[in-house]
């Protein structure tokens, strides 16, 4: 008796609450509202897990609101148990019991009915055991009035076109917004209170109601790229050419602990405007499995590795497998290729590399070799090439690479290779091929040089014969004489531009940096072309006019400045035409940071060159053709010097010409800028070469040589006193009275005591003239450094052999005079 009055209070209580909430229900103008407090309401009486309300349409059930959904497996339970019923009979209230993860729940599901037709479900999950019969029993109730509401506000059916979508998003879906791309403003069609987008405070615009939900609850790994893609002009350009959008996001735990989101957008463009669904979803346990199936990967791949590890390492070489990219990125990499390149883990080499082959292959290998490759894969699946990869020290290893393409079952086109260590055997083929070449171009030097020397030694060794047949034909003696300098001179050109090139390539040359004036320099380079055009009937322009420079002072090596551009002025002038002219002009370029640079173009009206020999012009001893050698007695070495030269100072230099057009060389050279003071003062030349009476030692070990100098200074009325080698020019000087010899001319290869050791002696003797008496190196070392040595030790002049008497007595008038 008693209990049957505790279940007659308990139904009065219900309806006394179904009562208030009908009061509170109609009370509250917005319905979503009144619906959430209803449901809120029905869960705290009947002490619920959760109630959640689903509209009906076109068969589907779709959620469309939720009270505390604190259980995601109770959720998912409710909503496969409604999956699972659709259709059946509903009417009145049904009871559904749990089975294995959920046996102990119950589930109450109320259908709503409007003229017989089921509009929405009513889910109540797990109320509480005493509470059961109360439910049932104002179930009808229930029923009927609130079915009456949703029908009559239109709650269900006020947007079929929102419906159409929201069956087409699914029931999973906890919120959903409806938004105009062109205005930006949005209608909140479905938002559960466990979502953290619930809490957030209302706004007119999408933007700045995702820019506040996004700055308070999502990760920064996905916070600014959510802003970006979701918002109403991205959406409007994507749908423009594509369809459906989804974008997967990370956010702090809401009130359930859900913290993967996904968004689904779906585009409903229509006459009156376009708008986009955006539906969120809870991706948790997707990501989860996910990330389980991404570790049964790795595991698979880990593996597999190991067993491609135990392969490789019963191979000789190194295994390789690259995807079929650009870049021929590495898939899997054995330890023993690595190792092979001296690194000391597969990861240290993935890292040098990036990934990929073409990160450690020979630049200069790459293009030739994929090309070889590609053209052996199509006349089959494997191909064998060698070239180098970098080791780990910086060196390159040759190595030969045997591939195999290989087709995945998805259609994916993989390359597997054996990689083999070819260094040795390549380097010796190398070094043999090296010494073939370097044997063959000893031999073409040898010939060359053979050839180039006797040509004039054959000219001079004929003149000779015809003054000893011919003593009584005096003019044809002159005229013999003047071509025998002429071959004289050539033979000297050609053996000081072996010797020069020679230092060149060993690198032994050294450019000296001294201040120099680079319009006097172009004088000089004028006076020796003036000369040389003089004898060839060419014209050279080459005056102030030309020369647009307006800081001519700067540090350099002024002697090899000279030679470059010499060697240009005398090909411009050599290979000319008789009548023909030669322009110099020069530019200056400021470079900034104190340093210049000088333009310099000569230009001529000669023969020209053709395109082919253009080609090779640098290379030693190349010449046009043989027919303009034996015309022009070219050597082939003044441009190779030139280049070098060149390049040593930075510069460049550019060649245009074509046959029978004449040639324009271009030549740019940077300097830093010196100012006047840094320029030594210059010694004015004595032009009075009246030497009469001036005392030489001349030391000299040759005795032809020395024959023939005495002679030419004795001509010159000169004073002059021999020694035969350092020693006894050191015994000379020292035994003699100071002030007794104006000039020492020194050999510096000489017997018993080289030029440069009597030289420090002299200058060390404790007498006023062995610190003052000038000494001229005269000697057939004719190189920079040579120069260098010779006034390192206290000579004043070097006078290069074979000696031009000029030069030489313009120099002892310049000291003694």
């Amino acid at each position: 008796m008693e209990n049957t009055k505790n279940d007659v209070q308990k139904i009065r209580d219900a309806y006394r609450f179904l009562n208030r909430q009908m009061q509170k229900f109609e009370q509250t103008t917005e319905l979503q509202l009144a619906i959430d407090h209803l449901m809120e309401g029905l869960g705290e009486h009947f002490s619920a897990d959760t109630v959640q309300l689903y509209k009906r349409e076109e068969g589907r059930y779709i959620l469309a609101s939720i009270w505390r959904d604190l259980n995601p497996k109770i959720d998912h339970w409710i909503r496969k148990t409604i999956r699972e019923t659709d259709g059946q009979d509903c009417s009145g209230i049904r009871m559904f019991d749990g089975e294995g993860e959920h046996e102990g729940d119950k589930l109450f599901a109320l259908p709503l009915l409007d003229n017989g037709k089921i509009i929405a479900l009513l889910a109540i999950a797990n109320p509480k055991e005493d509470q059961v019969e109360s439910l049932i029993e104002i179930a009808d109730m229930l029923d009927g009035w609130f079915a009456n509401r949703l029908a009559k506000r239109d709650y269900l059916n006020r947007d079929n076109r929102v419906q159409k979508l929201l069956s087409g998003l699914g029931n999973d879906y906890t919120a959903v917004y409806m938004i105009n791309l062109d205005t930006d403003t949005f209608e909140i069609i479905i938002n559960q209170q466990s979502n953290n987008v619930a809490r957030v405070q209302k706004f007119n615009d999408f933007s700045t109601y995702l820019d506040n939900y996004a700055d308070k609850y999502v990760l920064e790994e996905s916070r600014e790229e959510m802003k970006r893609v979701l918002r109403y002009n991205y959406l409007k350009k994507h749908f423009e050419t594509n369809g459906d959008f989804y974008f997967r996001f990370h956010t702090e735990l809401n009130s359930i602990g859900q913290s993967y989101f996904e968004a689904h957008a779906v585009r409903q463009y229509e006459h009156n405007g376009h708008f986009v669904v955006i539906g969120f979803r809870c991706v948790d346990e997707l990501v989860r499995k996910e990330k389980e199936y991404q570790r049964e990967l790795d595991l698979a791949y880990k593996n597999a590795q190991q067993q491609l590890d135990v392969i490789a390492s019963s191979i000789q070489g190194g295994i390789k497998i690259s995807y079929d990219d650009p870049f021929y990125t590495f898939k899997y990499v054995s330890k023993q290729y690595a190792s092979m390149l001296g690194y000391d883990s597969v990861e240290e080499l993935m890292e040098t590399s990036g990934g990929t082959i073409i990160g450690i292959a020979h630049p200069d290998d790459v293009e030739h070799g994929i090309a070889d490759a590609l053209e052996q894969y199509s006349k089959s699946d494997s191909y064998a090439i060698t070239y180098r990869m970098k080791c780990k020290d910086g060196s390159w290893k040759y190595i030969e690479d045997h591939g195999h393409k290989v087709i995945n079952v998805n259609g994916e086109v993989e390359h597997w290779n054996l990689i083999l260590d070819k260094n040795e055997l390549m380097q010796k083929t190398i070094e043999l091929e090296s010494a073939k070449r370097a044997n063959q171009a000893k031999n073409d030097f040898l010939s060359r040089m053979s050839h180039d020397i006797r040509t004039p030694l054959n000219g001079i060794i004929g003149l000779l014969e015809y003054a000893d047949r011919h003593p009584e034909d005096l003019k044809g003696l002159m005229v013999n004489r003047k071509k025998a300098h002429v071959a004289a001179n050539h033979l000297l050109s050609l053996i000081n531009d072996v010797l020069e090139l020679n230092k060149l390539d060993n690198g032994t040359v050294k450019l000296v940096t001294e201040p120099f004036n680079f319009i006097d320099l172009m004088h000089d380079v004028k006076t020796i072309s003036d000369m040389r055009a003089s004898e060839e009937g060419v014209s050279v322009f080459m005056e102030d006019s030309y020369f647009n420079v307006k800081d001519p002072y700067v540090f350099g090596s002024s002697l090899h400045v000279k030679q470059i551009f010499i060697n240009i002025m005398t090909n411009a002038i050599k290979y000319n035409k008789n009548g023909g002219s030669v322009w110099c002009k020069v530019i200056e370029k400021e470079l900034g940071d104190g340093k210049i640079a000088f333009v310099v173009r000569i230009t001529d009206s000669g023969i020209g060159m053709s395109e082919e020999f253009l080609q090779s012009i640098y290379e030693p001893f190349s010449q046009e053709n043989y027919d303009v050698k034996s015309v022009y007695f070219g050597t082939g070495l003044g441009m190779p010097i030139v280049k070098n030269l060149v390049d040593r100072m930075g510069g460049t230099i550019t060649i245009n010409s074509r046959l029978n057009m004449g040639t324009s060389v271009e030549v740019m050279l940077p300097f830093q800028k010196a100012r006047r003071s840094d320029l030594p003062p210059k010694m004015e030349l004595n032009q009075n070469h009246d030497l009469t009476g001036v005392r030489v030692l001349l030391v000299e070990d040759n005795d032809l040589n020395m024959e023939i100098a005495r002679c030419m200074l004795e001509d010159e009325n000169m004073v002059v006193t021999e020694a035969g080698n350092g020693l006894d020019a050191v015994k000379a000087f020292e035994n003699c009275a100071p002030g007794t010899f104006d000039v020492i001319l020194m050999d510096i290869m000489m017997p018993v005591m080289d030029g440069l050791k009597a030289t420090e002696m002299i200058r060390s003797l404790d007498r006023e003239d062995a610190k003052t008496i000038p000494i001229f190196a005269m000697t057939a070392n004719a190189f920079s450094e040579d120069v260098e040595s010779a006034k390192r030790v206290g000579m004043n002049e070097h006078i290069a052999k074979p000696i031009r008497m000029k030069e030489l007595m313009t120099q002892i008038a310049r000291y003694c005079k």
